[in-house]
């Protein structure tokens, strides 16, 4: 379809979200070719999910009016409003490990407060000591994270923390995950 001189791929958000396999999450790996719109692909999907006030979702809505993807409408009740992980790894670069993980952290910690702004963490008093401690770290209100923590345990508590708060799956969504390997490789700490 169409609209104003560009072509409408607002139904490529749900050949993510559909999976034929029931009770398993679709995992869906975009690897090629490059500048063919991926990342734009990773926004309007984060847009068509991401949950807020009504007011965000109200202008979701109208955004999205118009487009293929507002004729499904049993998939949009489905879908709408669910809560968005979104990790951008464009700016995830260093010389060194430590200095990647450092880059991959504030990449973390970004996403983290995107989500707070979406209301993501409203019920944040009801989780533990322990999670609420995380959380405030994530956030940059306690103590920095521990060294020991790697990229798939912090990854992993986010997901449960927001399964926790919202008794809902994570959708979680990845860009540019080659750029900390291509600076690793580049700089010699891929081995670490």
């Amino acid at each position: 379809m169409q609209l104003e001189g560009a072509v409408d791929k607002s139904l490529s958000i749900l050949d993510f979200l559909e999976d034929l396999r029931p009770g398993v999450a679709p995992v869906h790996l975009l690897l090629r070719p490059r500048r063919s719109g991926k990342s734009t692909l990773l926004r309007l999907t984060n847009e068509f999910l991401q949950r807020g006030g009504p007011g965000d979702v109200l202008e979701r809505r109208t955004y999205f009016s118009g487009r293929a993807i507002a004729k499904e409408e049993d998939a949009v009740e489905k879908h709408f409003a669910n809560i968005v992980f979104l990790l951008d790894l464009t700016n995830v670069i260093a010389n060194d490990m430590p200095g990647l993980r450092n880059a991959f952290l504030s990449a973390v910690k970004y996403s983290v407060s995107d989500m707070k702004c979406t209301g993501c963490f409203s019920n944040a008093a009801e989780l533990d000591a322990h999670d609420g401690s995380f959380l405030r770290e994530l956030l940059g209100v306690a103590t920095p994270l521990s060294d020991e923590l790697d990229a798939g345990t912090i990854l992993r508590d986010i997901s449960r923390i927001v399964y926790k708060l919202s008794k809902r799956p994570m959708v979680f969504m990845m860009d540019e995950y080659d750029s900390p390997i291509a600076y690793a490789a580049e700089h010699g700490c891929h081995d670490e």
